[in-house]
């Protein structure tokens, strides 16, 4: 699918590859940042600039009054935890009470159903804050751990 993003107001431009030839962070009465639009063919940004033209096989987005920013990378997650947030045993504890009271105890009980669902959702919250790439540190292995456990993580991230 090939897709422009037109009339964004708010864009990170290198500098000097916008008109103003300063970064283009945000738009007021002050900085009057030219509406930005980018083109994106076959799943990669091939142009940012002003009023481009449309072409025939484009989707056309109206980004008028919206954000269009890079996606964040979040470099240390633990997909696994998103199910085992608010457990009362590991509220207001430190660090390694907590890792006794919650994950430790709990991850012999996560099974590859419940680790997909707990990936899927973990994933949805780090979309919804931005973030578009993430390094899961699965680091919870016990005696009984079957690679199915470490599948799911992968499932959950490509389905």
């Amino acid at each position: 699918m090939n897709t422009l993003i037109r009339h964004a107001r708010a864009i990170y431009c290198e500098p000097g590859s916008h008109p103003h030839n300063q970064p283009q962070i945000a738009a007021d009465s002050t900085n009057p940042a030219l509406p930005t639009d980018i083109r994106i063919r076959d799943g990669v940004i091939t142009e940012i600039g002003t009023q481009l033209l449309p072409a025939d096989d484009e989707q056309i987005i109206d980004a008028s009054g919206c954000v269009v920013w890079p996606g964040l990378v979040n470099t240390h997650h633990h997909l696994a935890q998103s199910v085992l947030k608010g457990v009362p045993e590991g509220l207001n504890q430190a660090l390694g009470d907590w890792l006794g009271s919650v994950p430790y105890r709990f991850w012999p009980k996560i099974s590859p159903k419940l680790m997909y669902h707990a990936a899927r959702l973990g994933l949805y919250e780090l979309l919804r804050s931005g973030a578009t790439t993430c390094a899961d540190h699965h680091y919870l292995y016990h005696a009984n751990s079957s690679p199915e456990v470490e599948d799911a993580v992968w499932a959950a991230a490509t389905s």
